[in-house]
Parts: structure tokens; sequence; C-alpha cells
């Protein structure tokens, strides 16, 4: 549960290492045979005059199929995605790529399971309060999902004043529109975005 306060560990940097937190932003890397390059974004590479800009048909098969990249492949052929919790290491021209972290089951609790969901909830009513410090308004993107809702209902009480909130929705179908469910709330400021 510290990860609700802090970064899920930290890397040692030393040399050419690279580490991928597994709740950060992506790291993706170019290696040939004279240079490691390497940003949290692929544009950032292609803006390099050495990147070679070849596509990969099996990264494009699997970003129509599944909408995304899959693993550590990237719709090019030279650019590959640092996978969440992998450190790359480049020493002496021999490229290691390991994980160095893992979500492990954690240990088994006494505790009983309103005790455990008492916890839970009061790790993220803190989590909530530490982002709640900013010198400009503050909102949040909701889903309609579970971790959203709960995130925006502990912000509106801690607030004390509705949440501003954006929210995507859909015209063809009620199921489809959680955003209406959400408005209907007094302590949530919902803003839409129709999509047809």
């Amino acid at each position: 549960m510290e990860c609700l306060r802090s970064p899920c560990g930290r890397a040692k940097q030393n040399a050419a290492n690279r580490a991928r937190s597994p709740r950060r932003k992506p790291l993706y890397y170019y290696i040939d045979t004279n240079r490691l390059i390497f940003a949290s974004e692929i544009k950032a590479l292609l803006a390099h005059a050495d990147v070679d800009r070849e596509v990969d048909p099996h990264g494009v098969l699997n970003y129509f199929a599944y909408g995304h990249a899959v693993g550590k492949d990237t719709i090019y052929k030279g650019i590959r995605k640092l996978l969440p919790g992998h450190l790359l290491r480049v020493r002496d021209g021999e490229i290691d790529i390991r994980r160095w972290w893992n979500a492990a089951p954690g240990q088994s609790t006494t505790r009983s399971p309103s005790e455990c969901a008492a916890e839970v909830r009061r790790l993220l009513e803190d989590s909530v309060r530490l982002r709640l410090i900013s010198d400009v308004p503050l909102g949040a993107f909701l889903s309609g999902g579970l971790d959203s809702s709960a995130v925006v209902a502990i912000m509106a009480r801690q607030m004390g004043r509705p949440v501003q909130t954006f929210s995507i929705g859909f015209d063809f179908g009620a199921a489809f529109n959680e955003y209406r469910m959400l408005a209907e709330s007094p302590r949530i400021a919902v803003q839409s975005i129709m999509r047809r």
C-alpha cells in the first residue's frame, strides 16, 4: 500500500542504466551497433536522424487487432518499449534487459475483512488528500469506473465543494451513458464530451 504515497521502488542510476517504474510512463528505446537512444514517447525517437523508421508488420497487426502495441513491440522494427518493472543496462557493449520489480503477493494478515477495508480506505483518503495540495484549480477525469468514482467521491468530501470532473459519453444508448448518473450528484460538476 505504500505505492499509494510514493513511487514503487527506485532504480540505481549508473553507467547507462534505465529502468521503468511499474506505474510511470513507458520508456521507448532504439539500439543499433553504435548507440542507445531512449525517450518517453516514440515521436521523440523519430525526431532523431539516426533512428530507422521501417514499419514492423507484426506490430501494425497487433495495433489494429488490439488497439495498442503489445508487450515490448511497437509499429517500428527498431523501436522497442521497456516493459514495466524492467531494467535495461548497457555495459561494455553488452545489453542486458531484465525484470527488477514484480508485484509480489502481500503477506497474510490476522486482520478481519472489515479492518482491511478500513485500512484501504484510510490509505486511499490519505493519498487523495496529499494530491489536493495545489495552486491551480483541481479536477478529475471521471470514467464511471470504481477507481475514478472512489477518488472523486473522496475529493468531494475533502474539498467541501463540487469537484470539477470531465467525462465522455455516447449518444447511442443509455447503457453507455454513465455520465448522466454522475451528473445527478450535487457534489460533482460534470463536463461531458458526447461521441457519436
